[in-house]
């Protein structure tokens, strides 16, 4: 059960755009938030607010290799969490990423639109996942993740782990999952809350996320917090 609660988590970074907007031009954005220059890194502390709770930390390292997916250009970091590859790519005001998917034995990725910086105040895209669980649950072969990423409010000040920025944009996802299925209710819910700063990229993310199972019934509840502890921009 782990690989499909790992899924469900992995995904919420980042989903596909499908956008919904406001009327009116959107206010033109000056700032890039996210930098590929080789050598950066990224340190985040990764909190589990659950009992026992516990902290984990993860370095990202810009690499300086590239790699084309689906004809778009991704650069490439390194993740010290699990020792893998990280995607990312900027194509004017919309930022991609390729990210690893575990369904079922298999491992996959995807393609996802996870932030674009010249949209305006409230606007939003949803994003349907079909997951198929593993292990795999009586009755249930799949079931459908709902993410709806809005954008909350841009040009905050934010201070995250005592250093100040500005300019930062608040993302908000909200989780669901429409399955019925024969045995029981299968709900997913969840709230994901990422801030961007330019240059950094993300500063802070805050993930509460609630996932139940028909019979044998079975629950989990993830709540994490994750900051970013110290940066290296070059």
């Amino acid at each position: 059960m782990n690989k499909i609660f790992f899924a469900v988590s992995c995904i919420l970074s980042a989903t596909l755009f499908s956008c919904s907007k406001n009327d009116g031009p959107a206010p033109v954005e000056t700032y890039k938030y996210l930098t590929l220059t080789s050598g950066s890194s990224w340190m985040y502390e990764i909190t589990n607010n659950n009992a026992p709770g516990g902290i984990s930390t993860n370095t990202m390292v810009s690499t300086n290799r590239d790699s084309v997916i689906y004809n778009r250009s991704y650069h490439v970091f390194t993740n010290s969490l699990d020792n893998s590859s990280e995607y990312y790519a900027i194509e004017g005001k919309e930022y991609y990423n390729f990210i690893l998917l575990p369904i079922g034995a298999n491992q996959t990725r995807r393609v996802n639109l996870y932030f674009a910086v010249d949209q305006p105040i409230n606007t939003s895209w949803t994003q349907n996942f079909p997951i198929t669980l593993y292990p795999p649950s009586p009755g249930v072969p799949t079931i459908t993740l709902v993410a709806v990423s809005t954008i909350k409010e841009k040009g905050l000040p934010k201070t995250v782990n005592s250093k100040p920025y500005n300019n930062v944009v608040y993302v908000e996802t909200v989780l669901t999952s429409p399955d019925i299925v024969s045995g029981g209710l299968v709900t997913l819910s969840g709230n994901i809350k990422s801030y961007y700063a330019p240059n950094y990229g993300l500063i802070e993310e805050n993930r509460v996320i609630n996932v139940t199972l028909p019979s044998p019934a079975v629950g989990t509840n993830i709540n994490t917090t994750k900051i970013l502890k110290t940066a290296t921009l070059l």
